[in-house]
């Protein structure tokens, strides 16, 4: 490329052998890949390298020019990757990432080394390869009109394709240039005592900065959670903080939602006498983790509404489906369970009975929660 394109573009080439270093370290690291994605592959360099350390994986590689793709695709061919590898002609900005990844199975790696040229870099040199203008970053007021600040067009690049990853397994691996790296580094030092402060097992030889159950459900804005540890338990709605969703360790258990009304009555449900009366009779006494999915699995929000009395409400309210929520081994509160029954009956509702008295198993004629808690 020329030199006014090559700026717009970012097209400073990856060498082989850097490549190779990357690929190996994620490797050693234990890091999977059935597929590997490069989106903006140029030369093709990081996918050689990623071939010799996935010898099994598919490769699938994406430039914007024409002249990359078909020097991509004679060095791959070159390597013997011909039959597991695939590249193609394609605009980042204009490529349905979500339909690409979706299609992907297995595990998926998506690594390389973006384009690391700012917005205003190529405002002033009138180019093209920008994104559509959105408030991406979250700004307000002015900022949000005008756009406020320059940015790196790879982290409108990094934040689509972290979008298009949610709920799925999947590693992501990209060169940034040193400002960022040290930035992201600053902000992670700074807050490490936090994470080292864990003290759940389920952090044991991660890695400093790991985080547990990451999905779509972590960043809804309300959340209902509970602690699995206290024999007591207690259903709390959490806000927002400093417009940023909560999010919580692998002791709490938790439903999440966009509109705070259907929270607070999700919470009020669940802090009913019904509720409580039924959590209660379950609960023993010796248990480490008295409050565990399973037990959260059994409760019925429609049976314990109307038992609470709050049966019109919850219907007028209603707006989640939540027995086809997306599982998660930290996070999922299944509250009805889908059974393909009789036609013209979509829901079998989980029958639970109650124990009269707290660590005694329920008789056969105990009552069922959605035929009525009993005492």
């Amino acid at each position: 490329m020329k030199s006014v394109a090559r700026i717009e573009f970012g097209d400073f080439q990856t060498p082989l052998a850097l490549a190779r270093e990357v690929c190996l370290l994620l490797k050693v690291q234990g890091v999977r890949a059935d597929v590997i994605i490069e989106p903006t592959c140029g030369l093709g360099t990081f996918l050689e390298a990623a071939a010799e350390c996935y010898p099994e994986a598919e490769l699938r590689g994406f430039d914007i020019s024409q002249e990359h793709v078909q020097a991509a695709t004679e060095r791959l061919n070159g390597a013997g990757t011909r039959p597991r590898a695939t590249i193609r002609q394609q605009d980042f900005f204009a490529h349905d990432w979500d339909l690409e990844l979706g299609r992907a199975r297995g595990t998926v790696l998506v690594l390389g080394n973006l384009p690391w040229v700012t917005n205003q870099t190529v405002a002033s040199l009138n180019g093209s390869n920008v994104p559509a203008k959105e408030n991406f970053q979250g700004f307000r007021g002015i900022a949000a009109r005008t756009g406020k600040s320059d940015f790196d067009i790879s982290e409108w690049m990094l934040i689509r394709l972290l979008n298009a990853l949610r709920g799925r397994p999947a590693s992501i691996s990209m060169l940034c240039k040193t400002a960022t790296a040290r930035k992201w580094a600053r902000y992670l030092s700074s807050h490490k005592s936090r994470f080292t402060a864990r003290k759940s097992s389920i952090y044991r030889e991660r890695t400093a900065f790991a985080l547990f159950g990451i999905g779509d459900y972590t960043f809804a804005p309300w959340k209902v959670a509970v602690s699995g540890l206290h024999h007591d338990p207690r259903f709390v709605l959490v806000p927002p903080c400093r417009n940023k969703p909560v999010l919580f360790d692998d002791t709490c258990y938790f439903l999440p939602f966009v509109e705070e009304e259907e929270a607070g009555l999700v919470a009020e449900i669940l802090n009913s006498w019904p509720s409580r009366a039924l959590l209660e009779a379950l609960i023993f006494d010796d248990a480490k983790r008295p409050i565990t999915a399973e037990l959260l699995q059994r409760l019925d929000f429609s049976a314990i509404a109307k038992e609470a009395g709050m049966a019109s409400r919850w219907r007028a309210i209603q707006r989640v489906d939540y027995a086809r929520q997306t599982e998660a081994p930290q996070m999922e509160l299944v509250m009805e369970t889908p059974v393909q029954a009789r036609p013209g009956r979509r829901w079998k509702q989980v029958q639970v009975r109650v124990m009269t008295s707290r660590g005694r198993r329920p008789g056969r004629d105990a009552p069922t929660i959605w035929r009525g808690l009993r005492h």
